[in-house]
């Protein structure tokens, strides 16, 4: 979500404030603080948050809706706290009267009920994501302006390492580059920056890439244009990134290894306790990340989750994968200076 300036209009005031697709916004001190310029010049306001329900159950939508309407309703169904100012409605897609929706769109949702109940449940029915089928339960949005890098000792720029990784996507796949800090104190994965897109050439990869360097990253002077990236990318486009002066090398493919590089990141060894994702620089990270989960299948009638790492929508986490392999290379193979899967 980008930086908003609210300013008052010639006359009058916003009785009437809209907030479209509101799961966009970072957290609810982002709203508080467009309607704290909003509610201005009058007495009576009204504000609508429409959105898609977030798969993550502590996405701050998620936490509000459930909190508002347990003041609302008791466990029991009975009125428990009267909020008259505030009005809940949930639609699905079977609540809209039938000729306003194509009805391939109906269709489609019949065929993803067969395929991926899960997918159904949350994409048609706006259900919560099962926190069981999460990949990446640990997560944490997190800029920088949130951060206070000097009065907390662990968040110090000594404690950060700072690593810059691509994932090269043929199209119709994206390419994509991010830069991930690693706090060793305070055990934290932190992906700052990026850069996506379909189609790039070479010289698109190059200067795409080169404005992300030239952002610097976080802390001054952590990621500058002669940063090491490490990247799994066709040798010859390797070759002619290094020629316009990248420092880019490739990652080789070693067994085994895809799955200790997920362990890491999910904090199986202890590495990693959060992982923090700037979503207003990184939104493509941020919804591969948060949308990561694990299937369920339907085995002898009961429902499994099938313990399986995401094989799609997954650029942004091989990009992290590859640009922290030497956080975790020493599991998969020791001695080895670039290896993954």
């Amino acid at each position: 979500m980008e930086r908003l300036r609210v300013s008052s209009g010639p006359g009058g005031y916003c009785r009437l404030i809209w907030f479209e697709e509101a799961d966009q916004f970072m957290s609810k001190h982002d709203v508080d603080q467009v309607l704290l310029s909003l509610y201005r010049g009058g007495d009576i306001f009204e504000t609508i948050f429409t959105y898609n329900t977030p798969f993550s159950p502590s996405h701050w939508l998620n936490v509000g809706w459930n909190n508002d309407k347990a003041m609302i309703t008791g466990d029991d169904g009975e009125t428990k706290i009267k909020k008259e100012k505030v009005y809940f409605k949930h639609v699905n897609l079977y609540d809209i009267p039938r000729g306003i929706v194509p009805e391939q769109v109906y269709d489609m949702a019949e065929a993803m009920r067969e395929e991926n109940l899960q997918e159904w449940k949350h994409v048609i029915m706006g259900e919560v994501g099962d926190p069981a089928t999460m990949v990446f339960p640990n997560l944490k949005p997190m800029r920088p302006d949130d951060v206070d890098f000097d009065k907390d000792f662990s968040m110090n720029a000594k404690n950060w390492r700072w690593f810059v990784g691509m994932d090269y996507g043929y199209r119709p796949d994206p390419t994509v580059c991010v830069v991930v800090g690693y706090n060793r104190i305070r055990k934290v994965l932190w992906i700052v920056d990026e850069v996506r897109g379909v189609g790039w050439s070479e010289e698109g990869i190059y200067m795409n890439v080169c404005e992300m360097l030239k952002r610097g990253g976080v802390v001054p002077g952590s990621i500058t244009v002669s940063s090491l990236i490490n990247s799994e990318i066709d040798n010859r486009i390797i070759d002619g990134l290094r020629a316009k002066g990248l420092n880019i090398y490739p990652v080789k493919k070693v067994s085994g290894s895809r799955d200790i590089s997920y362990q890491f990141l999910v904090g199986g060894y202890g590495d990693v306790r959060e992982i923090w994702i700037d979503s207003e620089k990184c939104p493509g990270c941020w919804a591969e990340f948060i949308g990561a989960e694990f299937l369920r299948r339907d085995i002898g009638g009961k429902e499994i989750i099938i313990q399986e790492w995401p094989s799609v929508d997954d650029h942004g986490i091989d990009a992290t994968r590859y640009a922290t392999l030497d956080l975790w290379m020493g599991r998969a193979v020791t001695g080895s200076k670039r290896a993954l899967i």
